[in-house]
């Protein structure tokens, strides 16, 4: 459909694919197929509309693959989810099967949000040069499905251990950090590291056991030692680091650089 409207090849950047589909599409774009992916009993392999349909006794109009029809059944089986499931639709809305990236925010969920919420993300707002996320722990590397909240908005926090001089690993508190937070860290004695990105929807998958960092998306690498540049420069060097969650669980991690086969690099 892209292809079509732009008369152009698909574009090389996944960034730049998200961008082509909010400006034909629009921000307010909502899929069942990934929507389902989150519930035990819709998620069943390889889900397509007539399958979801089935499984949720959503009979169809007319014959397959009209367009009509097809959106006709897409409607009444999102409406179907929604009255079975209690789906809130900003928890949903830019995500779509299959792609890494939300194509866009949607501001009137952030309103809806508590007021804790709200605050860090009118501090995202303010500071839109760094990237932030939250990757619950049990959807890294594990298969089992859980009801989760994909928000491109929440919180990460990355300490990393410096091999660097003393100066290097001096304890910093990195802007609009959450105190609590602070306190947790600076127990552990160690550099800290405050990442702020918008949420992939790899980040959340049962199936990735990585969240991913454009570094286009990363416009000031101060934050960094020059130990920790070098290796980032450096496909094969990796850093150890935790992550931490807002709930206080922490994970071990690796931080690389990686190439999709496209020409953005992550890390």
């Amino acid at each position: 459909m892209v292809k079509l409207v732009t008369k152009k090849p698909l574009p090389v950047s996944m960034l730049d694919f998200t961008e082509i589909i909010a400006t034909v599409f629009g921000c307010c774009v909502l899929d069942v197929k990934y929507m389902a992916r989150f519930y035990d009993d819709l998620h069943r392999g390889e889900l397509g509309l007539e399958k979801l349909a089935k499984i949720l006794g959503v009979k169809r109009v007319g014959g397959s693959h009209q367009a009509g029809s097809d959106s006709l059944l897409t409607a009444r089986v999102f409406a179907r989810m929604k009255t079975m499931y209690g789906i809130e639709e900003s928890r949903f809305v830019g995500f779509l099967y299959g792609v890494t990236t939300r194509i866009c925010e949607p501001t009137d969920a952030l309103a809806r949000g508590s007021e804790g919420f709200a605050v860090r993300a009118e501090a995202i707002i303010k500071h839109d040069d760094r990237l932030f996320a939250y990757v619950p722990k049990k959807s890294r590397g594990h298969r089992q499905r859980l009801d989760i909240k994909p928000h491109s908005h929440s919180s990460l926090s990355l300490h990393v251990k410096s091999s660097g001089s003393m100066n290097e690993n001096k304890k910093r508190t990195p802007t609009d950090m959450p105190e609590e937070w602070w306190h947790k860290i600076q127990a552990k004695g160690i550099d800290v590291k405050l990442a702020m990105k918008q949420m992939f929807a790899t980040d959340l998958s049962t199936h990735h056991n990585c969240f991913s960092i454009p570094f286009k998306q990363i416009r000031d690498f101060s934050f960094l030692t020059e130990d920790e540049k070098r290796k980032l420069k450096e496909p094969k060097e990796k850093m150890p680091v935790t992550l931490m969650e807002p709930c206080g669980s922490e994970s071990k991690m690796w931080l690389r650089q990686w190439n999709l086969k496209v020409a953005v690099p992550m890390c």
